[in-house]
């Protein structure tokens, strides 16, 4: 049994309104996209991982890692979240076994733990997936024309993260999906699979706006003192 990690890096940063993509912004020397690739590249329970970035990147990303001695696949991203993480699968029918365990991940999430990984891992035991979440802490509301017209309950509410781990036998047949869905362990769901929350944490928010750098620098920052 192998496990896998995907990491999808082929995001076009349309809200992100700076002169890079996000995954290109510099922090202390290193793009954004080499803290989120660094956790599963130093993880002792990820054997393999498949980079998703659009083929214009590739000789940049196998430049920033050419000394890291995991094994790296490369894969060209589709138009959408979506047909990424398809191409990434698609490209794993090529060596991917059944009982194999498939952990994708969103570039723009960094500082994932191996413990967060390891309970990933472990959720499978009773699961076909599972993904990393969070509790809400603020009052949720649903709205309608800028009106809100209810409360929901938060205590049955979560803030879906990534990673999201899958047995590979489940996830390969996203392939086929014709939806085109805002994250995988949706896919869970529509096959009438169980889904396991595990606990997540807030360091892994995405990075979304150039407004969200600043909590990034300073967690950096913070590691390297």
């Amino acid at each position: 049994m192998k496990i896998i990690a995907i990491i999808l890096l082929g995001g076009s940063s349309t809200r992100f309104e700076y002169k890079t993509a996000k995954q290109f912004f510099d922090i202390n020397g290193k793009p954004v996209a080499y803290y989120a690739i660094k956790p599963f590249l130093d993880s002792k329970y990820i054997n393999e991982i498949v980079l998703v970035c659009r083929k214009e990147d590739i000789s940049y990303y196998k430049e920033l890692l050419k000394c890291e001695k995991k094994k790296i696949h490369y894969v060209i991203g589709g138009d959408s979240r979506s047909q990424s993480s398809k191409n990434a699968l698609k490209y794993l029918q090529n060596f991917a076994s059944d009982d194999d365990i498939i952990l994708i991940h969103d570039g723009a999430r960094l500082f994932v733990s191996d413990n967060e990984i390891k309970s990933l891992i472990d959720a499978l035991i009773d699961a076909e997936a599972a993904t990393l979440a969070i509790r809400c802490e603020d009052s949720i509301a649903r709205i309608k024309n800028n009106e809100i017209i209810s409360y929901e309950d938060r205590n049955q509410l979560v803030r879906i993260q990534t990673p999201q781990a899958f047995r590979y036998k489940l996830i390969k047949k996203l392939v086929d999906e014709s939806k085109d869905l805002s994250d995988d362990a949706q896919f869970a769901l529509l096959q009438n699979e169980k889904l396991l929350f595990v606990n997540g944490n807030k360091k892994i928010n995405k990075i979304t706006t150039i407004e969200d750098i600043d909590y990034i620098i300073y967690s950096v920052e913070k590691e390297n003192d």
